[in-house]
């Protein structure tokens, strides 16, 4: 954590400030805006709770695999895009 928040320091000029459950919660938004299903971003941030929770949760014993490697899959694909952009705009 300590070398991320060193790095976007680095980028940006300022301190940055933020912590792991900033990056789960910007994941889980940015997931659900790629229009992965809900109980997959659920997996994909091993939630019990939510959508696995109570009598779900103990009939419920899919795992997600392949759909977790898709959505990641798009969600590192996001942010390459977001990387690449802003990577143009501080050459400009």
């Amino acid at each position: 954590m300590a070398r991320i928040t060193r790095a976007v320091a680095a980028v940006t000029g300022r301190p940055a400030h933020f912590t792991l459950q900033d990056l789960r919660r910007t994941v889980a938004t940015r997931l659900q805006a790629l229009g992965v299903r809900l109980e997959v971003t659920e997996a994909v941030l091993n939630h019990i709770s939510g959508s696995r929770g109570g009598i779900v949760g103990v009939y419920q014993l899919y795992q997600f695999e392949a759909e977790k490697r898709a959505a990641l899959d798009r969600w590192a694909a996001e942010l390459e895009k977001i990387v690449q952009i802003d990577a143009i705009d501080q050459q400009s």
